[in-house]
C-alpha cells in the first residue's frame, strides 16, 4: 500500500511542480529563440558516465520535467532541480549562483542609496549614536538589515 501510495503522490506532485511552462523570462538576456531553462530537455532513455564531458547524464523521460528527487518532492512538496556536477567550471558557476541567490538583498538600490546618505549625514553632523540592545532605528528593514544600517552608521560616525 506504501508504494501505491507515494507513487501517486510523486505523479501529483510532479505534475504540479516539476512540470515547466515557459514564460516571457525564459526568453531574456537574448534567449529569444530557446528556453534560458534548456527546455525541453533531451529524452535519455537510461542514465550512463560520458568520459568525454567528464560528466554524468541523467535519464530523462520526459523533456519538460526538472530532474526530481521523489522523496524530497513528497516530503518537501516545492520545485526542485538536481545537477550533478563534477566539473570546476560547473562547480564554480553553481557556487556563484547559490551565493548570489542566498544573499538578495531586500533593499532596492533607492533604499541602498537612501541608507548610505543618511550615514554621510550623521558623519557630517557628527552625532553620536547610541545603540541599545534589540534597538533597530530603521524599523520598515528586516533584523539582519536593521542591525546593518545601525553598524555601518556606527562605523561612519566613530
Amino acid at each position: 500500500e506504501w508504494d501505491s501510495i507515494m507513487a501517486t503522490e510523486i505523479k501529483h506532485c510532479g505534475e504540479v511542480l516539476q512540470c515547466h511552462h515557459c514564460k516571457h523570462v525564459c526568453h531574456k538576456y537574448g534567449n529569444e529563440d530557446q528556453c534560458r531553462s534548456l527546455f525541453p530537455h533531451e529524452i535519455i532513455e537510461e542514465s550512463y558516465y560520458d568520459a568525454d564531458s567528464k560528466s554524468v547524464v541523467l535519464q530523462c523521460c520526459d523533456a519538460t520535467v526538472n530532474y526530481f528527487n521523489p522523496h524530497i518532492l513528497v516530503f518537501c512538496r516545492h520545485n526542485h532541480d538536481l545537477k550533478c556536477i563534477l566539473s570546476g567550471r560547473a562547480a564554480k558557476a553553481a557556487m556563484f549562483y547559490i551565493t548570489d541567490y542566498i544573499t538578495k538583498s531586500d533593499l532596492k538600490m533607492h533604499e541602498m542609496l537612501l541608507l548610505l546618505s543618511q550615514a554621510v549625514f550623521f558623519f557630517k553632523k557628527k552625532i553620536q549614536f547610541i545603540v541599545l540592545w534589540g534597538h533597530r532605528p530603521y524599523v520598515g528593514l528586516s533584523p539582519l538589515l536593521g542591525g546593518l544600517a545601525t553598524v555601518l552608521l556606527l562605523y561612519v560616525c566613530m
